[in-house]
């Protein structure tokens, strides 16, 4: 949101143009293919649209339409926290926390005319009911329509790794599974799903925020541990071998400093020996 995007262009796109028309990363592909002059079949729905004619002149007007964002810790989403409606000029919006996995009680929604009050000092929300309640009913559909897109729908993705397509894997809290300590924070755990297409051997380093005294951790996969001692309070250099069988995987490492558990910061596995 008010991201700048510097599109480069010269045959086509003027110098200098300023477009202050309401886009988001859903337009980036179908307007990067729209360049490209690629057909996309009649049955492929974007949830995007393409901006190139904006870009180019071709076209000034531009429809009107919703744009929703939603963004929070958690690995399922809860309807209304944290999410934010655009239709120009409104913003609808529930500012229940990023760093929160969910929220209590009622949600408090939020109403402003972006045009009139870009700062979103002044709540309308109790001035426009009806605007309220449309946007409301758009972000509900919003959220309806991306919480049955497939089968299971929010189970994640696992990781593959171990292919000399990507030889190191960088795995980070981003992509972990929460189970426990105040989520995101130092002291908090989880686990990733991982896939590997064959066995591997990896050199695995573990990776601590800061500064941290001796201690020990454990590296589990699919519950089997591998002990490590860490020895020295740096971050980096906490380093192991270790081979990871074939198929569906859970990986965690629990790290223990002073009596204190923890997780690490990141993973980074490194494939010893590519054969695929």
């Amino acid at each position: 949101i008010r991201s700048p995007l510097i599109f480069h262009w010269p045959m086509r796109v003027a110098a200098d143009a300023e477009i202050k028309t309401m886009c988001a990363h859903i337009d980036l592909l179908p307007t990067v293919l729209d360049a490209c002059e690629v057909q996309v079949p009649e049955d492929h729905q974007f949830d995007g649209i393409s901006f190139l004619p904006l870009l180019t002149g071709e076209r000034a007007e531009w429809p009107k339409r919703q744009v929703v964002f939603q963004t929070h810790r958690g690995n399922v989403p809860q309807k209304y926290h944290h999410f934010a409606l655009h239709e120009e000029p409104w913003k609808l919006v529930h500012p229940s926390g990023f760093g929160k996995e969910g929220f209590e009680g009622e949600a408090k929604l939020e109403l402003y005319n972006l045009e009139d009050d870009p700062k979103q000092k002044e709540d309308l929300a109790a001035k426009y009911p009806k605007v309220l309640e449309r946007l409301r009913k758009g972000y509900e559909d919003w959220f309806e329509d991306v919480s049955s897109t497939r089968k299971n729908n929010y189970l994640p993705p696992r990781i593959v790794v171990g292919t000399r397509r990507e030889v190191r894997t960088v795995l980070t809290r981003q992509d972990w599974r929460h189970v426990s300590g105040q989520p995101w924070g130092r002291e908090s755990n989880g686990f990733w799903l991982m896939q590997l297409p064959h066995e591997a051997s990896f050199e695995a380093e573990l990776i601590f925020k800061g500064s941290h005294p001796v201690g020990k951790a454990r590296i589990l996969v699919n519950g089997a541990a591998i002990e490590l001692e860490i020895a020295n309070g740096e971050p980096r250099g906490h380093k192991t071998l270790l081979t990871i069988p074939a198929g569906d995987i859970k990986f965690q490492v629990e790290a223990e400093f002073n009596g204190k558990k923890q997780g690490p910061h990141q993973v980074i596995l490194t494939l010893q020996e590519p054969n695929t």
